[in-house]
């Protein structure tokens, strides 16, 4: 069955998650949030609001606080959907904190799920509720974009089809894909490169997986990692 696959937006974000509305519409200023509260990694969802608005493709992302905005944020996104973890302290890939549901009861059981798996083996200050995203698949192609900053360098990227062969030299290239892709490709390594030089506090940026589905590029998940401040372990 067709679907519509939607970019993630920061306008339609305050529009599909209530308490979104107050988001800093600024990278910059989101950025300095986080680092005003004593963190250095960006959760999942705070990340895809950074790249969204230097107009790099992730999938629509909704942040629930409770059930009943998981469910809202469900019906407006479509089944099925891919429930994560949401939390400050806590990555996403952590065991138990993502689920693939398909109704709206499933949903709730999701919710519950994850909650009782992060609060049983983390403590409850770690939950914050979760985020909510349509279960896209892809069309078998899945990429990755590494980028970094380097104090006297500047911006450095890295991307390709394997991660594990990120530190290699890349054996993979744009000519590889259709030139409507590739354009795509070109175009989001240059907002990248743009996003790195405009905030020197980003140590470094995950993408990962970028997938091709329904003819363009979009990013499933996201990690910023912020500079420590002087005196601070990395």
């Amino acid at each position: 069955m067709h679907r519509t696959i939607r970019r993630f937006s920061g306008n339609r974000l305050a529009a599909l998650s209530p308490r979104a509305a107050g988001a800093p519409a600024d990278p910059g200023a989101l950025l300095q949030a986080v680092s005003r509260a004593g963190r250095t990694i960006l959760s999942d969802y705070e990340s895809k609001q950074v790249l969204a608005l230097h107009d790099i493709p992730c999938v629509e992302t909704c942040l629930a606080h409770n059930e009943d905005e998981a469910v809202l944020a469900a019906a407006l996104l479509g089944f099925p959907v891919l429930l994560k973890l949401h939390s400050h302290t806590l990555q996403d890939d952590s065991g138990g904190t993502w689920l693939v549901m398909s109704d709206a009861a499933g949903v709730r059981q999701g919710w519950q799920a994850i909650r009782e798996a992060v609060i049983g083996r983390h403590g409850r200050q770690h939950f914050l509720g979760v985020t909510v995203q349509p279960a896209i698949t892809s069309d078998g192609r899945e990429f990755f974009v590494h980028g970094e900053s380097h104090p006297n360098s500047g911006p450095a990227l890295r991307y390709g089809r394997d991660p594990a062969n990120r530190g290699a030299a890349n054996p993979w290239s744009l000519r590889e894909l259709p030139a409507a892709e590739a354009i795509q490709f070109e175009q989001l390594l240059e907002n990248f490169r743009r996003l790195l030089a405009a905030n020197p506090g980003i140590r470094e940026i995950n993408l990962q997986p970028l997938i091709v589905a329904g003819g363009q590029l979009l990013g499933l998940s996201a990690r910023i990692v912020l500079q420590s401040p002087p005196g601070r372990p990395a």
